[in-house]
């Protein structure tokens, strides 16, 4: 038995060759074994309402929680008892902690919705700093491993401040020390949402801002600068609280107010972005969360109203648009071959009228698992050159290609996903999970499969099929002029399959559309005097400075996106990697149940409810297989592996339908994008104060998500019919 396999072994091996030590402690640290035991072993219950952040000591012994009664509990995970409670004197919701790394280990700080830093020490239980100098709500607090004492606040004015507790700090109207300024070069309604610092490289720090954009520092090129706060109207805070467009926040801008000097060279930033959402017409996409993994190359965003992405920083992957991998191009005298030889090609079991996905007037031989296998599906093409299918892929592709027939679209891209990681140069099968993503319609799905059919088309220069789902794909992103060229490269290319009855009806749909699309700029010239109006997402911010555009024009796409959850009621979201070498990807959702993902396939293994209404913080232990959890509730409860059998190995929070836990959450989100949920979030932003409320006091913090929990099983879909 392998190493790998033989945890036996592995021990031995461990006690015997130093070098292995981390191998074991990240590979067993966390097993799939260990995930299919997760359950709920206990709730640590001190504080009176919602816990809003979560953060575990260096050493892994305690745990801190904040919490809109405003007060921060330290806690004893062991022991699962309450260590001692800090009053914190702040006198709004509490949105992070953060242990501070000083000479004597014992501070703590802490930021929250009164706009207020304050760093406590734990043993005195005293506030040794207090800071006014922010305008909005702290939401984030980051501290990098190899500089004690110093730490970093994100806030919604905009603004990313880096203290020192060996320095003597004051706050006025100016602040001295701002080490990032969205508003500089963005507008004055640019609002910092998370900030997180990498493990790895604590030079590099990223920030989530009131945008799709995931922004990258290098800290080494910035120097610490002056600014003054731009001029705000409460019109203006209270339209970004409803979620309107970027342009609705910046008609409320003041329009005498000009930008500070920005601080920021040009090549001390890398932008990263979920290509579809680059240029989407649809309300602000506001970054909730984001999170390294341990060794510091990868990194994690939770957008609210959509997905989970994660992001490659070392291994930046341009925008996909239309244009060919070059392996596609073929002379004019080639075109004829390559198109009588696609007619037996093996790249794929899918009608390319996106109807079917099955193996129809196909060939068959019968295999012993039962499944029927065409006979001209054995191969597949790795950049031209024909090899076999593995058993175990082969059989993969079948089944889903089963689902697929059957409808069962989730189904099939799961198997799909699963597939592709055993075997990633196959091209049949990102041209098959293109067309399954396509009918199964999530967010982002139709930009993911014009991904999956550019892979294929880079694997295989004459499979036809993914050349006509890429035209598909840009039609139905709306960029029809991308898809006209697109498809008449594809009808050069392959002139016998452009005559189907399916590639007529696509032509007329991409012509209509940019008639359409011409029509409403001539009326758009013609009533305004100039020239048409761009609606991408940029061009929406008329501010915007000319190293914002070109950050922006730079920005980086996804590596995998994690799907299921629903993210749009609270904007404190999080989610992390889960296990020491980030086997798996965790997260809360709207709908009180946590989602675990594998990080290799991006399949959901789990999901497990957490809360009665919302799930927000998720925050793995850094040593043991353990983690913590809190939400709209009032308690902390702790996640770790149950007895394999006996009465305790029952988990009664196990959701076991999680296709429809997943389906009705992405119909939520897309539901909701626009809608009520994100009026009732103006709750958790503001305290009411008149003594007519009629909600009680202890309830205002947290109504606005009871409101959402009703909205959302209203509208849950049932498995019964009327």
């Amino acid at each position: 038995m392998s190493w790998d396999n033989n945890i036996v072994s592995a021990n031995i091996n461990r006690q015997i060759q130093d070098n292995s030590r981390l191998k074991f402690e990240r590979k067993f640290h966390l097993t799939d074994r260990l995930i299919k035991r997760l359950g709920m072993i206990h709730e640590l219950k001190e504080h009176t309402k919602c816990v809003n952040c979560l953060e575990w000591h260096d050493s892994g012994q305690f745990l801190a929680s904040g919490s809109d009664d405003c007060n921060i509990v330290l806690w004893n995970p062991y022991k699962r008892k309450c260590v001692k409670t800090i009053q914190s004197g702040h006198t709004g919701n509490i949105f992070s902690v953060k242990y501070v790394k000083s000479p004597s280990g014992n501070c703590i700080a802490s930021g929250a919705a009164d706009a207020v830093i304050r760093v406590h020490d734990m043993v005195a239980s005293e506030c040794i700093l207090n800071c006014t100098c922010h305008t909005n709500r702290v939401k984030r607090l980051a501290t990098p491993s190899n500089e004690p004492n110093v730490f970093m606040s994100a806030a919604e004015d905009g603004f990313v401040l880096q203290f020192d507790l060996r320095e003597k700090h004051w706050c006025s109207q100016i602040c001295n020390n701002v080490l990032i300024n969205l508003t500089s070069h963005i507008s004055p309604s640019a609002e910092v949402k998370c900030i997180s610092i990498n493990p790895v490289q604590p030079h590099l720090l990223a920030i989530g801002a009131n945008d799709p954009y995931i922004r990258l520092y290098d800290r080494r090129m910035i120097s610490l600068t002056q600014a003054k706060h731009p001029p705000s109207s409460s019109i203006s805070f209270l339209m970004s609280s409803f979620g309107r467009a970027a342009n609705q926040q910046q008609e409320n801008d003041d329009p005498s107010w000009v930008p500070p000097p920005s601080n920021l060279p040009h090549n001390c930033v890398q932008y990263f972005i979920a290509g579809h959402l680059h240029s989407k017409k649809k309300p602000a996409v506001t970054c909730t969360y984001v999170s390294f993994n341990s060794k510091g190359n990868e990194l994690l965003a939770n957008l609210g109203s959509e997905q989970i992405y994660l992001y490659d920083i070392n291994k930046v992957q341009t925008l996909h648009s239309y244009y060919l991998p070059s392996s596609t191009q073929t002379t004019v005298s080639s075109k004829k071959t390559s198109s009588t030889s696609n007619k037996n090609s093996t790249n794929g079991t899918c009608e390319y009228n996106g109807k079917t996905n099955g193996t129809k007037n196909q060939p068959t031989a019968k295999t012993k698992n039962g499944f029927h296998r065409p006979s001209n599906l054995k191969y597949y093409s790795v950049y031209g050159v024909k090899q076999l299918l593995p058993p175990k892929v082969q059989l993969m592709k079948e089944q889903a290609n089963e689902r697929f027939d059957k409808g069962d679209y989730i189904n099939a891209v799961w198997l799909y996903n699963k597939a592709i990681v055993h075997c990633p140069n196959a091209a049949v099968l990102h041209g098959n999970r293109a067309i399954a993503l396509m009918k199964r319609g999530w967010d982002g799905d139709v930009y993911a499969a014009l991904r999956d059919c550019y892979k294929a088309l880079e694997l295989d220069k004459g499979y036809f099929r993914a050349h006509f789902r890429m035209a598909r794909c840009l039609s139905e992103l709306k960029r029809y002029k991308e898809a006209h060229e697109c498809f008449e490269k594809f009808k050069s290319t392959f002139p016998e399959e452009a005559k189907d009855q399916s590639c007529s009806e696509l032509e007329k749909q991409i012509k209509d559309c940019l008639e359409r699309l011409k029509e409403r700029e001539e009326a758009s010239t013609s009533s305004k005097g100039e020239s048409p109006r761009n609606l991408s997402f940029n061009s929406r911010l008329p501010n915007l400075n000319e190293k914002e555009i070109t950050w922006r024009a730079r920005a980086a796409d996804f590596k995998q996106r994690f799907c299921g959850h629903c993210n749009t009621t609270t904007d404190i979201k999080e989610a992390n990697f889960f296990g020491r070498d980030d086997q798996y990807v965790v997260a809360g959702s709207d709908d009180g149940n946590i989602f675990i993902w594998d990080r290799k396939t991006t399949n959901i293994v789990r999901v497990l409810k957490a809360d009665e209404a919302v799930v927000n913080c998720l925050q793995p232990h850094p040593t043991d297989c353990l983690l913590a959890t809190s939400g709209i509730e009032k308690t902390v409860k702790l996640w770790a592996p149950k007895p394999e059998d006996g009465p305790d190995s029952v988990e009664p929070t196990e959701v076991e339908d999680i296709n429809e836990a997943a389906s009705s959450n992405q119909k939520l989100m897309y539901e909701n994008q626009t809608g009520e949920l994100a009026i009732y979030n103006m709750g958790y932003r503001f305290r009411f104060d008149s003594d007519n409320s009629e909600y009680p006091e202890e309830l205002v913090q947290c109504r606005a998500i009871v409101i959402a929990k009703e909205l959302y099983l209203s509208k849950k879909p049932t498995n019964t019919s009327e």
